[in-house]
């Protein structure tokens, strides 16, 4: 007898009777969950959140999704319907899909191409790059477009922004609830941004209980202009940095994979000199660090930056200070290349270049030495922009990030430029008293801004996750998480959660 599929059907009975529908539905709300679809455990809390914006709306769910004979039932019970992404395009679509892919295959030749391909009026060719290099773990940047070799991404891309352009068309999303915003994903949510949808990003990575909120969407990166949009309207309120929250406490003590990964607390903290030992630098030059990024993670940037990708700029950039003496340049391992499946590599390019004036430091080393040491950090968009400035440590970055607009970095606009600032480090100060103040109340902003909503429903979610991930057999954890899940409805109003009361109030007409 299956135990799992008796609980199952015990939930959904539970389900049918607290959200029976007494009203007709009108308009749409749209969910994406591409990645992560595959059982109720790992949907349930994000579809109770888009549950909850479908009533404030009185609109429909729509979940954009594989297939998956669970996730199908309880939309339906929950007023909605599953739209299957991996459906076949109809014949008119599948005639323009290709006949765009031809004209690529013929026009489309370079990196920086790729990057520039529309469909449908809207920038997908970003994404493409971005899913390509992902997707692909030798492969960190694009010389050319290789359509043939990747023509499955280029084809997805396409076929999506083609199928749901026309599905948005006839049936509009009032909002749109995604779970990504780049790689090929990105397509969806540039299309409902098209088709005048409110967007709603639910991260469910580093943090899976983070929910944000956004405005009508953007074409490019939300993440930055979400965080941007924010500092602008909270930067002309009273402020007064004396009481502010400190500094270190704001860098050090996120509590994120990325944060503990780069700073954790059973890695040692050095005194100054131990440390200039430890890495042989110069004590008589300034230090200036390099913060590496992971090559793969959404790598393309020519719209926002004077190189197409991360992997460009390392190139670059250790071509360009290896003969550059005056200075030590310390390159910083990013505390997450392993997990992108990165590996050794930077480190190998690094010894490959390596020159007398520049020096290591892994990720083993933890980030709270940094400070006492640094004289500047370089870096593209990284947080590390803000938080070395909110310390009093000059940053000059290469991107666009949200915290560029201030006064208090080094904004390279132009390779001329970028060497020029590279043979002048040596005369770098730190930053003015004024600098620090406006850094720091844009770093606690940037830190404050993102509420993160850790339910009752989202603890029974995260047990589930740690035991699957820890390698407890899926069909034990999954009865676990119904066993619980059965409980604590028997406690419990589902519809007084919090994680539905959220989407119930996350969007309004303001």
């Amino acid at each position: 007898m299956n135990w799992n599929k008796m609980k199952f059907e015990k939930l959904i009975s539970k389900f049918s009777d607290i959200f029976k529908e007494d009203e007709k539905r009108q308009g749409f709300i749209y969910y994406e969950n591409i990645n992560d679809s595959r059982n109720l455990p790992f949907e349930l809390n994000s579809i109770l959140f888009v549950k909850g914006i479908a009533d404030y709306y009185k609109s429909k769910i729509v979940g954009i999704m594989p297939y998956h004979a669970q996730n199908k039932i309880l939309l339906e019970i929950l007023g909605g319907e599953l739209d299957d992404i991996k459906k076949s395009p109809k014949l008119l679509e599948k005639l323009e899909i290709f006949f765009r892919l031809f004209i690529l295959l013929i026009s489309c030749h370079t990196g920086s191409d790729v990057g520039k391909i529309y469909c449908r009026k809207i920038l997908i060719g970003d994404l493409i790059y971005s899913d390509i290099v992902r997707k692909h773990s030798d492969v960190y940047t694009l010389e050319k477009s290789n359509i043939i070799k990747y023509w499955d991404t280029y084809k997805k891309a396409i076929t999506w922004t083609v199928m749901y352009d026309n599905k948005f068309s006839k049936k509009a999303p009032l909002v749109y609830a995604l779970g990504e915003v780049m790689y090929t994903e990105g397509t969806l949510y540039r299309l409902s941004a098209k088709h005048g949808a409110k967007i709603v990003k639910i991260p469910f990575l580093s943090n899976p209980y983070l929910v944000q909120r956004f405005g009508n969407g953007y074409e490019y990166n939300i993440d930055r202009l979400f965080y941007e949009q924010i500092c602008k309207e909270k930067k002309k309120a009273i402020y007064d940095v004396d009481k502010a929250k400190d500094v270190n406490s704001l860098i050090y003590d996120r509590p994120s994979i990325e944060s503990s990964a780069a700073f954790g607390d059973t890695k040692q903290i050095y005194k100054r000199e131990e440390l200039i030992n430890l890495l042989g630098v110069n004590p008589r030059k300034k230090n200036i660090f390099i913060f590496l990024h992971c090559f793969s993670d959404d790598s393309y940037h020519e719209t926002v930056s004077i190189y197409r990708d991360y992997y460009c700029w390392y190139i670059d950039t250790i071509n360009k200070v290896k003969n550059i003496s005056n200075v030590n340049w310390i390159f910083r391992e990013h505390p997450m290349a392993i997990a992108y499946a990165e590996g050794s590599v930077a480190k190998r390019i690094f010894d490959e270049h390596k020159t007398p004036n520049m020096y290591w430091m892994s990720k083993e080393f933890n980030g709270k030495n940094i400070p006492q040491i640094a004289d500047a950090v370089i870096t593209v968009s990284g947080t590390a922009g803000v938080e070395y400035s909110a310390l009093g440590i000059p940053c000059v970055i290469l991107g666009k990030p949200f915290y560029s607009h201030y006064g208090y970095t080094i904004n390279i606009k132009s390779e001329n430029e970028y060497i020029d600032v590279l043979n002048k480090m040596d005369k770098i100060h730190m930053l003015s008293d004024d600098k620090i103040a406006t850094a720091k109340k844009i770093l606690e902003i940037y830190m404050n801004c993102r509420p993160v909503y850790n339910t009752e429903i989202e603890g029974l979610i995260s047990e589930f996750r740690s035991k699957f991930y820890e390698g407890t057999p899926y069909r034990k954890a999954e009865s676990d998480f119904l066993d619980e899940m059965l409980n604590w409805l028997e406690k419990n109003e589902i519809k007084e959660s919090r994680i539905y009361q959220f989407g119930l109030n996350v969007v309004d007409d303001n």
